[in-house]
């Protein structure tokens, strides 16, 4: 590793000088275990997975089955579409979810109907 020139070092305390610290605010990026006493007015029940690869569309699965769980959704409609990858994946996906109770297909395969396990009182409680 180099060292700075005196200029290179003037000119870096000067900048560092000018610079506020950044509070250390983090922003959740979990889902809480306890379900919101309001539900979120801005949840779809509807996914449409249409336009999105197929590594998009499983963290979208994901997410919103985990999301429809916590708000105490009993139900979700998937669109996959009847062809592509993402069509035949879509089973499996839902199947290995531990969320799912349920699913049912709709529109000879283009849509998925997810039934929602319901969430266990000592998940409440935490």
């Amino acid at each position: 590793m180099r060292k700075l020139t005196e200029e290179e070092h003037d000119l870096w305390t000067r900048y560092t000088q000018g610079v506020k610290e950044i509070p250390q605010t983090i922003a959740p990026t979990f889902i809480p275990r306890t379900r919101p006493q309001v539900q979120d007015i801005s949840f779809s029940p509807v996914l449409d997975l249409h336009h999105m690869t197929i590594q998009q569309a499983y963290a979208a699965v994901n997410g919103h089955l985990e999301l429809a769980y916590y708000l105490g959704h009993k139900k979700v409609q998937h669109i996959t579409g009847k062809s592509g990858e993402i069509s035949r994946e879509y089973e499996t996906w839902a199947r290995l979810h531990p969320r799912v109770r349920k699913i049912t297909k709709q529109n000879d395969g283009g849509s998925w109907s997810i039934r929602i396990t319901k969430p266990n009182k000592s998940s409440q409680s935490m």
